[in-house]
């Protein structure tokens, strides 16, 4: 092949890697505006017998909630209240039970503050990144996966 082949292969190569993706779009959430909706985990977690599909729900007024159903909202798993410092999304950890008797809540582990970043990816989800969590299970439940709105 000839070199401008080369370069204009190379050249379509570089046009398409810069379309779309799913890596993180540079933004980081830095205010309740930014992650306000109900999300749902991209994949199941498998922390509890057969697997889970979970929802959160961020609220403008700094709660959060989640839930196994997405609609509905009035007995969720856990609730929260958060607030951003900067980058840093704060959590607060203030009802939680047992996920189908087979743990402890992260509340009644004696760990309902954790911090995180919320990144804002290019394909619309969000990424909880950076955890300082010592509950072991919202860790995973919240880090481990993107979250996509619904």
């Amino acid at each position: 092949m000839s070199r401008i082949a080369y370069l204009m292969m190379i050249g379509c190569l570089l046009a398409l890697s810069a379309c779309g993706g799913t890596g993180p779009s540079g933004e980081t959430a830095t205010k309740a505006e930014d992650v306000a909706g109900i999300w749902g985990r991209t994949e199941v977690w498998r922390g509890i017998r057969g697997g889970q599909q979970l929802y959160i729900q961020l609220n403008l007024d700094g709660t959060m909630a989640l839930s196994p159903v997405p609609d509905k909202w009035s007995q969720p798993i856990a609730s929260y209240e958060f607030a951003f410092e900067g980058s840093r999304f704060s959590l607060e950890q203030t009802h939680g039970r047992q996920m189908y008797g087979e743990r402890e809540s992260c509340l009644d582990q004696g760990y309902p503050t954790a911090v995180y970043e919320i990144q804002l990816l290019s394909n619309g989800n969000l990424q909880f990144a950076k955890p300082q969590d010592r509950c072991i299970d919202r860790r995973q439940i919240l880090a481990d996966e993107h979250w996509e709105p619904l």
